[in-house]
């Protein structure tokens, strides 16, 4: 018996035969045979699909063994200055060095968060639950902001400069604000690290059908064979350089889901220029952020002629040490867990003008703990702490009850803002 097999390349069909000898003349030459032709498209179409699951899986055991690997490594590098100063601000009595320490301390917590944020982001991406909250920004204010924070971020030794050169005298545009202001952050970044002298120009076009963004630099530049390189994941151009080589894939990914398009100009010795491009256009003015900045103004008024008193539910002892530090003029109630917190407002409801709760704390959690004061009082503005950030639990906290919520680790700036949006 021979077995054969057989394609039709054109229409993606395979084939099996197998022929036997069915009869002889009588000098014994085969005269005849008998044999069968099997349709076996289904048996290779998934030969095929095994073979590339398994080039699939041996790729991703790859990409996992690269991100642990960085991670470790990433992770590690600022953990190492944290622990180590940490212990030497212990020890040493010199104010000078203690103020050394400290700033090295920060310097990497910052890097530190940033590490964690970036791993937080690319997970939601690779589970599809990127979600965004759409609405009017005003973009030459979002851009200001993030050219004073890059003015800061800049070293006092360094001849570098920052400005941002707006097309229009207002500008409001309806897109992810979040999201937005996370890409053009990134960018201005990423800028300040390879730019040792020169300037940093922020700005934006409005053109026809759309909007261009941009960030250039006078910088080290990038050569062409690597410029696709840098929006893949992990791409690190210069190895002494810090950073995880994920700001980039994350912002491309995040403007993928605006329906726009990124990319980069660049040459080696001059600079580079990245931009990126949403479909969408500014919208007519309106008086509204006017307005709202007005009405924050109003609140701080108010604020300054009382002392306002908060409830703050918090288990773990430093943070609320850090509560202390961060709101020095608001009078500060505290409870231990959910328990005391009904307690404590039970007592003082009508001297409390809003509470901070976290979420996770023994004996009743930040849920069932606003249910009970929610049955008491419905107007009482209540603020989630919370170091969850997946959509999930966000919808979580808002279906409870809460008025709003704040992430963890607590940034003085945006609790403040959070405080001044409840407290009316």
């Amino acid at each position: 018996m021979i077995r054969y097999d057989a394609s039709n390349t054109e229409y993606n069909k395979y084939y099996e035969i197998y022929l036997a000898l069915d009869k002889r003349d009588e000098v014994g030459i085969p005269v005849r045979a008998i044999g069968t032709l099997r349709d076996i498209t289904w048996q290779k179409n998934t030969e095929t699909e095994l073979y590339h699951a398994k080039e699939a899986a041996l790729s991703s055991d790859k990409l996992k063994y690269q991100f642990l690997s960085n991670m470790s490594h990433e992770i590690r590098t600022p953990l190492n200055a944290i622990i180590g100063f940490s212990d030497m601000l212990t020890i040493t009595e010199d104010p000078l060095e203690k103020e050394q320490y400290a700033t090295i301390i920060k310097h990497n917590n910052d890097l530190l968060l940033q590490l964690i944020t970036d791993i937080l982001d690319l997970s939601k991406i690779e589970a599809d639950t990127f979600e965004f909250a759409y609405g009017d920004i005003d973009v030459n204010k979002v851009i200001q902001e993030v050219e004073i924070n890059g003015q800061r971020k800049i070293k006092e030794n360094i001849p570098l400069t920052i400005t941002f050169i707006p097309a229009l005298e207002n500008c409001l545009i309806h897109t992810e604000g979040k999201r937005f202001r996370q890409i053009i952050l990134n960018l201005v970044s990423n800028a300040i690290k390879f730019t040792k002298e020169g300037k940093i120009e922020i700005g934006y076009k409005v053109r026809e059908k759309d909007m261009l963004f941009y960030v250039s630099d006078t910088g080290k530049g990038i050569p062409k064979e690597k410029q696709e390189e840098v929006f893949e994941r992990f791409t690190k151009l210069d190895n002494f350089t810090c950073g995880t080589g994920l700001g980039l894939p994350i912002c491309k990914a995040i403007i993928t889901k605006l329906r726009g398009e990124m990319g980069v100009y660049s040459e080696p010795g001059k600079g580079s220029t990245f931009w990126f491009i949403l479909p969408i256009q500014p919208l007519k003015k309106n008086t509204s952020i006017e307005t709202d900045q007005l009405t924050l103004n109003m609140k701080s008024l108010t604020r300054a002629k009382e002392k306002p008193t908060l409830l703050i539910a918090e288990d773990e002892k430093d943070n609320y040490r850090l509560y202390e530090i961060l709101l020095r003029e608001y009078s500060l109630l505290h409870a231990w867990d959910g328990c005391e917190a009904i307690e404590l407002f039970e007592k003082y409801e009508r001297t409390i003008d809003a509470i901070i709760m976290d979420i996770k704390m023994p004996r009743m959690d930040g849920f069932q703990t606003i249910e009970k004061i929610r049955n008491r009082n419905n107007k009482i503005p209540i603020i989630a702490a919370s170091a969850y950030e997946f959509s999930d639990d966000v919808s979580k906290i808002k279906n409870y009850g809460f008025n709003t919520y704040i992430s963890k680790p607590l940034n003085k700036t945006a609790l403040l803002t959070v405080l001044n949006e409840v407290l009316v």
